[in-house]
């Protein structure tokens, strides 16, 4: 039983010993990860922050290493997921989701170079889209030309990409204002989006995989610069992704289903 305030960490420890258990205690995380290495604990229990920040994820993990089979019970008075972020990156400078594309890293690498390097800018899903977007225009266009359904019918790329853009806009502007009702522009375009496709001689099923296609797009993006993401808000961000995507693509096949 690890704990910086020693009644706190006797106490526990008393009480389990009270119930039948073998439990000891300690006030620095030092003399804990000493103890982890030397003997055979068959679990932990410990505070988030012993003296600094983290320091319980670190006793966790070197418990976790040692002996993959043992226990451990995280104790904390800052239980929400923001707290906890903060908690982790107060000593880790960047967090990347593998696999990670080399010029991120070199890139990352030379921030940590920097004299002076500025805190991680954590943007909204509509930032990091509007940041991005060209990006997010290539890669979609490359995985739309690499996809069998999809490039099934030869097309320029400009008509490849016919509203692309404007379907991005319309996902960070519902983003920005959550339950915005689809304005009567973008739902044209998205019809006529549809007209189009069956013009040039798309399946149904191939309009449909445009559309995953963007939101797959959106998701392979956000993942690889997720150390630039506000993490509170990335997984409500994505799931309020979807009714946009959706929406649009509702709209392309009434369009293509038009006489």
């Amino acid at each position: 039983m690890v704990d910086d305030d020693p009644d706190i960490a006797a106490l526990n420890a008393e009480f389990l010993r009270i119930r039948g258990r073998a439990a000891e205690s300690c006030t620095a995380a030092s003399d804990a990860l000493r103890r982890l290495a030397t003997e055979d604990y068959d679990a932990l229990l410990t505070d988030l922050d012993i003296g600094g920040r983290g320091s319980g994820f670190i006793l966790a993990g070197a418990l976790k290493q040692l002996r993959p089979s043992a226990g451990v019970i995280l104790l904390t008075g800052l239980p929400d997921f923001a707290a906890a972020w903060t908690t982790i990156q107060s000593f880790v400078d960047r967090t990347f989701v593998k696999p990670v594309h080399p010029e991120s890293l070199e890139t990352a690498v030379e921030w940590l170079a920097a004299p002076e390097s500025a805190p991680a800018p954590h943007l909204d899903l509509a930032g990091l889209i509007e940041k991005y977007r060209r990006d997010l225009v290539e890669e979609w266009l490359a995985r739309a030309e690499a996809d069998p359904l999809v490039a099934m019918v030869a097309l320029s790329r400009e008509a490849r990409l016919d509203d692309l853009e404007e379907v991005l806009a319309e996902v960070v502007a519902n983003l920005r204002t959550p339950h915005r009702l689809t304005t009567v522009a973008r739902a044209e375009a998205a019809r006529r989006h549809g007209e189009l496709r069956r013009r040039q001689g798309y399946a149904t099923v191939a309009v449909l995989r445009e559309s995953s296609l963007v939101r797959q797009t959106i998701t392979e993006l956000s993942l690889r610069r997720f150390w630039e993401l506000n993490p509170e808000r990335f997984l409500a961000d994505l799931f309020a992704m979807n009714p946009s995507a959706d929406d649009s693509a509702l709209r392309s096949l009434e369009g293509f289903g038009a006489p």
